[in-house]
């Protein structure tokens, strides 16, 4: 039987990582084959051109275009394609922090002319790629979120002495972020978590608990 593609995704600060590894945790567990991988690949091969741009080495987000930034993040996927068929072909389940959906929400949150042609240009240059069972979108409010980017154990080794990269200091962005979240939710039928109620925020374990109650759907 052919194992399952889980993606976790959400704004910058929403708390992908600590969600990530208590899903896999549990799934490891209950003697789920479980592979856990986190896009980009961080210091390794292409993934080292991604931190590069986040960090700004190739100049500001704002005078790149969407189709070089994409393209960044897209050589990075297809590096691992064949891994990915492999173990979903092993009946593997594979659990994501980030792919091609954070392109398609990212880069059409920064092209300001054409959002519907970048978007459409990137659902067709993903297409070959493994395509997920489940998408799943932490959305969690902007007043929360710097919070958590504040918190200095956050800080990742690409960053170099970087409190933050060009894409997590970009407020507007950010908002912007989560309006095409939002409209992809809607047109690709991605499950949405609310970390918020009420103005407070939900602990971890609920959170935890409403993605695991979308897993098991599938698993």
């Amino acid at each position: 039987m052919k194992g399952k593609l889980i993606v976790l995704e959400g704004a910058d600060g929403t708390g992908k990582t600590t969600q990530l590894e208590l899903l896999v945790n549990r799934l490891e567990k209950e003697n789920k084959n479980i592979v856990n991988l986190h896009f980009p690949k961080h210091g390794v091969s292409f993934g080292k051109n991604v931190d590069a741009y986040l960090r700004g080495d190739f100049g500001l987000k704002e005078n790149l275009p969407s189709e070089f930034i994409a393209m960044l993040y897209m050589t990075d996927f297809y590096e691992s394609k064949k891994d990915l068929e492999e173990l979903i072909e092993k009946g593997n389940t594979i659990i994501l922090s980030r792919y091609f959906s954070s392109t398609l929400t990212y880069q059409v949150a920064q092209e300001l002319k054409e959002k519907e042609k970048i978007w459409d240009w990137i659902i067709n240059v993903s297409s070959r790629l493994p395509q997920p069972d489940l998408t799943i979108v932490l959305n969690v409010t902007q007043e929360y979120a710097e919070k958590l980017m504040s918190n200095p154990n956050r800080v990742e080794n690409y960053k170099h002495g970087y409190d933050r990269d060009q894409h997590e200091k970009d407020f507007n962005l950010q908002k912007e972020v989560r309006n095409v979240y939002k409209k992809n939710i809607e047109k690709l039928g991605w499950k949405e978590i609310m970390c918020v109620k009420d103005n407070s925020l939900l602990s971890i374990q609920e959170i935890h608990e409403l993605i695991y109650d979308e897993v098991k759907k599938i698993l």
